[in-house]
């Protein structure tokens, strides 16, 4: 998060936020980069990598109160957002454009929005995780393991497509992993225990 300068307005082409007092928040977010400018980087720093399959960030105060969760869609492989014609119209999905010519007509095919393949709800989960598998006409077998950051297996489900739900009641509280495996390919997707 970079400090901008006092200005609300700085901010809005880089963030978008979600409150019921909409200008005080965006007044928090210009003091919190301010402040964060103010820090040296280094201990503030934290590197990590986004999954090509999607990805939930959560903003967590000092007393582990959800602040804030920000989605990272699943990437479609070879494709890329553009605005068409040449950056005026809609966002639409396209095949990347790498040396070509991106003056299209200005009738465009809209792209059906891709369902993510596995969706974890709600999360975090306090008594029952819910999977939903979105694998298609696809009729192969899948399992499911919840694992905590030790590795350990808490719990095994195997089946074919369709939802799932997953009695987490006796777990405790803290982040894990739901690992599915689905044919020869594996995923992930982390969901915090409350």
């Amino acid at each position: 998060m970079n400090f901008l300068g006092l200005d609300t307005n700085l901010y809005k082409s880089y963030y978008s936020l979600k409150s019921s007092d909409i200008a005080l928040t965006w007044e928090a977010l210009v003091q919190a980069c301010r402040a964060l400018s103010l820090v040296p980087s280094a201990p503030l720093h934290a590197n990590f990598k986004l999954s090509s399959l999607g990805e939930t960030l959560y903003l967590y105060d000092s007393n582990l109160v959800l602040q804030d969760e920000l989605i990272f869609a699943a990437q479609v492989a070879d494709s890329s957002l553009a605005r068409i014609p040449n950056g005026s119209g809609a966002f639409v999905r396209r095949p990347h454009t790498i040396a070509a010519n991106n003056n299209w007509a200005l009738g465009v095919e809209t792209t059906q929005a891709r369902q993510p393949l596995l969706t974890l709800y709600p999360n975090p989960a306090q008594d029952i995780l819910r999977v939903r598998l979105n694998l298609m006409e696809d009729a192969s077998p899948w399992r499911i393991e919840l694992v905590d950051a030790t590795g350990r297996v808490h719990q095994k489900e195997q089946g074919v497509g369709g939802e799932i739900r997953l009695s987490v009641e006796g777990m405790t509280a803290g982040t894990y992993w739901l690992r599915l495996s689905h044919g020869d390919r594996l995923y992930l997707r982390s969901w915090i225990k409350r």
